[in-house]
């Protein structure tokens, strides 16, 4: 590996981490704004409201379970490299955990503020997404698990599976809200606020930082990740 292409794997790993990490704070506005969370998170953030277990362990685990699907549905065609998911997403359990605790439950007053919590936290995520894909590493594990199921269901594509994984996601938190709670908690407008416009987000943010994205992937092996952002959009 000659010293550049060096250079711009430490730069990729950078973007990835910096990514994870505004997409970090984006959930804790979300959190705090008690408007809904986001929908790939919101299993996690379900499990540790009911259960009270340290939110870092409850994405870690989520996550895993995540994982751990991809490799039974992939088996042999599972990359060797895909477990660097799981480093990620220890790496994304701490950084939220930590994002969550600087919030402390801080919100603007009213709905308006709830509503521009939301609004933040949909310009975090929107960022960060942009940035840990686009420096097409590894998918985080809920894309992972999109992804994977995309190549073994060949009648579907990117954006359906990651749809259904996303729904699932959602599901399985307001399942954990009811059996936790006996009501809905966490899974309101803001969810699918965040759901529906995300994706728009990302496309429009990644303009301009094309020129630096096309350095940051020349002569890299980076196609397949640039295909999972093409079909996000």
């Amino acid at each position: 590996m000659t010293k550049e292409k060096k250079i711009k794997l430490l730069v990729r790993i950078l973007t990835y981490v910096i990514g994870i990490f505004f997409v970090a704070w984006g959930v804790a506005f979300a959190v705090s704004s008690e408007l809904g969370v986001s929908p790939a998170t919101s299993s996690s953030i379900l499990l540790h409201m009911a259960t009270k277990f340290p939110l870092q362990y409850c994405i870690i685990g989520i996550y895993s379970v995540c994982i751990l699907l991809q490799f039974i549905l992939l088996r042999k065609n599972f990359k060797w490299y895909n477990i660097f998911q799981l480093v990620f997403a220890i790496l994304f359990g701490y950084m939220t955990d930590f994002t969550k605790k600087v919030l402390d439950g801080f919100c603007f007053p009213g709905y308006a503020g709830q509503l521009l919590m939301i609004l933040i936290s949909l310009i975090l995520i929107a960022f960060g997404i942009m940035l840990y894909v686009r420096a097409s590493l590894v998918p985080m594990p809920m894309e992972g698990l999109a992804v994977a199921l995309a190549k073994v269901q060949n009648k579907f594509k990117f954006h359906h599976t990651k749809i259904f994984v996303d729904c699932t996601s959602v599901t399985l938190a307001i399942i954990i809200s009811f059996i936790g709670f006996g009501k809905l908690v966490g899974v309101r407008e803001g969810t699918i606020i965040i759901a529906v416009l995300v994706g728009t987000l990302v496309k429009y943010m990644q303009i301009p930082f094309e020129k630096f994205f096309a350095w940051l992937l020349s002569s890299s092996d980076s196609e397949k990740s640039i295909e999972v952002v093409q079909s996000e959009e």
